[in-house]
């Protein structure tokens, strides 16, 4: 095993916090319903409780 993962472990909320905005978008593109993250890049701090969402180009 490499990288932080090795020495400091998977923090468990952080992946299910992160699936579960995953299954939340699928949700969405199925219902076709809400704003998608298409073409968008969502950063997760879960230090800070902060999600920020940077547009990229098409």
């Amino acid at each position: 095993m490499k990288g932080a993962e090795a020495s400091l472990g998977t923090v468990p909320f952080a992946v299910t916090t992160l699936a579960a905005l995953e299954c939340a978008e699928v949700v969405k593109i199925i219902q076709n319903k809400g704003a998608l993250l298409r073409n968008k890049l969502l950063i997760v701090d879960l230090t800070d409780s902060t999600f920020d969402v940077v547009h990229l180009q098409s």
